[in-house]
């Protein structure tokens, strides 16, 4: 297993009920795993909890068979640069860079990485996804739709292990939302493992295994 989750609950501070109990889940190298669930239900922290970005507060997350409560930040950090990918929800860009900058800008922090290889790349992605003439854009010239897909030129350009996208068709068009589905499950079939948390069909029908999280009633 790439990432598996062993009876987590997570509850946060202040509030009187958890997001989620207990919960396991198990997903296989290349997987197109897909979470559903209505808004509320934890999608997100579930995603964040999975990726290391968020600890649980009972339970085990283990990372290609580590349990990842032994891990520093050092450790993190070093897998959150070279095999875990994240996609929030909100489109997180620097203003006065352009659009090509801020996908390359995680990467020039990493001496091993071949920045011009990687420019070629993100141009690559950039084109099979529409927006390859907004390279040299900023953020604010771009839609929420096309910030979307420049923002997830950024998280898999590295070619991770684990892809975490949260809502990654939110704002796009039908048909620029098949696209991008159909380019995570080529990168699936390349070996990445990807988990989407999703309300978006076009992605769902990619998937190769799911995971439905409901809000538990009987906590109300």
């Amino acid at each position: 297993m790439v990432v598996e989750a062993k009876s987590i609950t997570v509850q946060y501070k202040g509030k009187k009920y958890p997001v989620f109990k207990d919960l396991d889940i198990e997903v296989e190298k290349g997987a197109f795993f897909v979470l559903t669930g209505e808004s509320g239900s934890g999608k997100s922290t579930l995603l964040a909890t999975l990726g290391g970005y968020l600890t649980a507060n009972s339970g085990s997350v283990l990372y290609q068979g580590e349990d990842t409560k032994q891990w520093n930040k050092k450790k993190w950090a070093d897998v959150h640069g070279n095999e875990i990918s994240y996609l929030p929800q909100s489109n997180l860009f620097l203003p006065y860079d352009t659009v090509l900058d801020n996908i390359l800008l995680p990467y020039r922090f990493q001496k091993k990485k071949d920045l011009e290889q990687l420019k070629e790349q993100a141009n690559e992605w950039l084109d099979q996804f529409g927006i390859k003439e907004l390279a040299k854009y900023y953020p604010h010239e771009l839609s929420g739709g096309e910030q979307k897909r420049a923002a997830l030129v950024r998280a898999i350009l590295q070619k991770p292990k684990l892809l975490l996208a949260d809502e990654p068709t939110t704002g796009l068009d039908n048909e620029t939302g098949e696209v991008v589905a159909k380019a995570l499950k080529e990168l699936a079939l390349q070996g990445t493992s990807i988990i989407v948390g999703t309300h978006d069909a076009c992605v769902e029908k990619y998937k190769t295994d799911g995971h439905h999280l409901d809000i538990i009633k009987s906590y109300r």
